[in-house]
């Protein structure tokens, strides 16, 4: 036992050392941190140094709710993996990359889940105001936050409508007294014009 021990104990540290030497595996700041096809290559490298090291990860078998391919002779009621499949899906291990989204991506892709959101409401309100349907309390409740949302939607729209209308009618009426204001020292500068010239004859 306590050779066994000490092997395994042996075995660990030299890993470790390999590991050590391979900075990537275990420096987060190193270039190649990130990249997974550096840290397969260079973990495949330490197996191969230890090729009698077995892994402690044991593959499991895939448990998921997609039926397996059955033969034509099997009933559906009877359905039984056969080894090769099982042994198949437990070894295959897929990487798949996602892209990553912009933020403005899913800033668009929010706005049109609320448009739906929206018009889906509309149309449920409209399609039960048509069919009167029994009142009971969650049916009454769930009416009036539809009501209530629909209704704050609107108003912010009118809301914005209005802030925008202002800011057009304050922009024309700053502008027009701008040139009321340039209207009138015009005239003032031309009465005085018009006196030097009277008092210069």
């Amino acid at each position: 036992m306590f050779v066994c021990v000490h092997v395994e104990q042996a075995a660990e540290r030299a890993i470790h050392s390999r590991r050590q030497a391979r900075t990537p595996i275990w420096q987060s700041k190193h270039v190649h941190h990130m990249n997974r096809n550096v840290l397969n290559k260079l973990w495949k490298e330490i197996a191969e140094l230890f090729p009698d090291m077995e892994d402690d990860v044991t593959p499991e078998l895939n448990e998921g709710n997609l039926d397996e391919p059955t033969d034509g002779n099997s009933n559906d009621n009877e359905r039984s993996p056969t080894p090769q499949s099982i042994a198949g899906s437990s070894t295959s291990t897929q990487y798949t990359s996602t892209k990553r989204k912009q933020a403005q991506d899913l800033r668009q892709e929010f706005m049109e889940l609320e448009k739906k959101k929206l018009d889906l409401l509309q149309i449920k309100l409209s399609q039960s105001t048509e069919r009167q349907e029994p009142d009971c309390e969650d049916l009454l409740f769930s009416k009036v936050h539809e009501r209530l949302a629909i209704a704050r939607l609107q108003h912010n729209r009118a809301q914005a409508h209005l802030s925008l209308k202002c800011a057009k009618k304050n922009r024309h009426s700053f502008r027009s007294r701008q040139a009321h204001a340039r209207a009138h020292s015009n005239r003032r500068t031309a009465r005085s014009h018009a006196c030097a010239c009277v008092c210069a004859r």
